[in-house]
């Protein structure tokens, strides 16, 4: 069902209906032969350079014109920059708040054809309609007691129904406690105060929410509730290092319906836990990208829709099957493992949701870690206090990693030993065999000689229906006879029991 624009905007595929001719004699006269000829988009960008009155000018020429104005992007813009510290009086849209009054619809009686003007509203649209659908839940469910025994070993999403009870949750008091208290959200400062006004009132498409490192650094209300997992809780090993060199490890979280984050994977190959104190979650997850989220080569970058609710209507049915989800409340516990892709969308409708969340580097997910800053050092992140200190992120991410290994080194020197060799392993079978090819020309090294390793390869061309296990077969026959004929304290070992088949 197709929900009425209050300008009379409509979808671009609406315009077949009346014929491209019609549709463009409709903008044209609307907007005007300047205007009208400009894609939307850069409509939009030109729109961010006038101030209110011209806005307002502008959107007293015609009906079309209003529509144009009236776009929420370029009222919020202006009134998040220029605001002189002072409360935020939010009326409803960003536009009646810069204007000081709420906006009357003109009733459209001629349709302006556009997919940029349209979404936004559609997407408000579907923020509400959201918690009414069915969601289903294909995460797993686990004690409170096996949480962290179990979950990070398994690498894989888990939720905790009821680690906290109704009474320990504190409903809203750890954000509400102090109305004038600063919180960050979208880069930008607000009250307390302010920013539930925002929440509670806006029709944004990508509400503002908060996700602010500082807040429980100095609230008390944290330490009234009970059984908030621990660094030893987690066995977080970024608990030895030095505070400054700690990365930002703990947020709050807090937001109204609609608001969220998108696709995502977290930081410097931490997992992380998420335990909801107020309102409810959407959670979605998947191991590697799902449709409509396409990383970078270099995983700096990840291009996905601006919003989750805009990656929800684009490709929830397409990906469905390949992602795990759940629907989460208050006192409910979420794990995310390392390296898993993942987005949250903040559904409660009727006040706050109101979340607490720590990443950490679990012995499980170490040589995840190491692996990441070895190989792409310049991913680090949290550590802002640093940046001028180096040349580059790289250099940053190197850096880091030495004084990771370094205190391990000191505190848990057998942990270390172990993600070290196996982040030194190869992990597929051809990296096995040109890793242990390479060791054939030198005379103490061990391992198989060429000609050993040029039979193996013969053998599979000769009969293209052996399997990978015949080859592990050939292999270690190949190995054995390397062993017969170099002295035992000379030999390379190489271990392939965790080859897949």
């Amino acid at each position: 069902m197709m929900h009425l624009h209050p300008y009379g905007v409509e979808p671009e595929g609406n315009a077949l209906l009346v014929g491209q001719a019609a549709a463009w004699n409709l903008r044209m006269r609307g907007l005007g032969l300047w205007l009208g000829i400009l894609s939307d988009s850069l409509l939009i960008e030109w729109l961010h350079l006038l101030f209110p009155q011209e806005l307002c000018a502008l959107g007293s020429c015609s009906r079309a014109q209003l529509a144009l104005t009236s776009i929420e992007d370029p009222w919020k813009a202006f009134l998040l920059e220029h605001r002189q510290d002072t409360c935020l009086t939010f009326l409803g849209t960003w536009k009646a708040s810069v204007l000081g009054k709420k906006a009357t619809y003109r009733s459209p009686k001629t349709a302006l054809y556009s997919d940029v003007l349209y979404q936004p509203f559609r997407v408000v649209r579907a923020r509400l309609d959201l918690r009414e659908k069915e969601s289903r839940e294909t995460v797993s469910r686990i004690s409170r007691n096996e949480f962290f025994h179990q979950a990070p070993c398994k690498q894989k999403p888990f939720i905790v129904r009821g680690w906290l009870s109704d009474d320990e949750t504190k409903n809203e008091r750890l954000f509400t406690h102090d109305p004038e208290r600063i919180c960050h959200a979208g880069g930008y400062e607000f009250k307390v105060k302010d920013f539930i006004r925002y929440s509670q009132n806006n029709m944004d498409d990508r509400p503002l929410y908060v996700f602010d490192k500082n807040f429980l650094d100095s609230t008390t209300v944290l330490k009234e509730i009970r059984y908030v997992p621990s660094d030893e809780d987690a066995d977080d090993l970024f608990r030895y290092l030095d505070k400054e060199w700690r990365p930002d490890h703990h947020w709050l979280i807090a937001g109204g319906p609609g608001s969220g984050s998108t696709w995502h994977i977290d930081p410097n190959g931490t997992a992380a836990w998420n335990l909801c104190l107020a309102g409810s979650k959407r959670w979605f997850f998947a191991k590697s990208p799902p449709p409509g989220v396409h990383p970078s080569a270099d995983g700096l970058d990840i291009a996905t829709p601006v919003s989750v609710i805009d990656w929800y209507l684009a490709f929830y049915e397409q990906a469905r099957t390949q992602i795990f989800e759940c629907h989460v409340h208050s006192g409910d516990l979420v794990f995310v493992p390392s390296g898993w892709y993942h987005a949250v969308l903040n559904t409660e409708l009727d006040g706050l949701t109101i979340a607490i969340t720590q990443n950490f580097c679990s012995p499980q997910s170490l040589s995840h870690t190491l692996r990441l800053l070895r190989d792409r050092p310049h991913l680090v992140s949290g550590l802002g206090a640093h940046k001028h200190l180096y040349k580059d992120s790289s250099c940053l991410g190197l850096a880091f990693k030495s004084k990771l290994e370094t205190v391990l080194q000191r505190h848990r020197p057998d942990l270390l030993d172990v993600a070290l060799n196996e982040l030194n392993r190869p992990s597929s079978l051809w990296a096995k065999i040109v890793h242990s090819s390479s060791f054939a020309d030198a005379p103490s090294s061990g391992g198989f000689h060429h000609d050993s390793l040029s039979s193996v390869v013969k053998k599979q061309k000769n009969n293209k229906g052996r399997t990978s296990q015949h080859v592990l077969n050939d292999i270690n026959d190949t190995t054995g006879k390397a062993e017969e004929r170099t002295p035992a304290s000379s030999i390379f070992t190489f271990d392939f029991s965790n080859v897949s088949t």
